[in-house]
């Protein structure tokens, strides 16, 4: 289960990069002056979906989570 949090989020602090570089969106605003503004959704929000997920879906086929997830 462990991995699976880190994989989640090393993938969304990836992907969010990309887009903050390729400027597909943007963070008006900053939680904390000493952090980047996408540090509470990377490193909380993501992560804890996918384990709720995981803990009240785990017969739910993989693909339809995938799909939910990116959306």
């Amino acid at each position: 289960m462990a991995f699976s949090r880190v994989f989640a989020l090393s993938i969304a602090s990836w992907f969010d990069f990309l887009g903050l570089i390729f400027g597909s969106w943007h963070y008006s605003g900053r939680v904390l002056p000493a952090i980047p503004s996408f540090f509470p959704w990377d490193f909380t929000l993501i992560p804890v979906t996918m384990m709720l997920w995981l803990k009240f879906k785990p017969t739910l086929n993989p693909f339809l989570k995938l799909l939910f997830i990116l959306q």
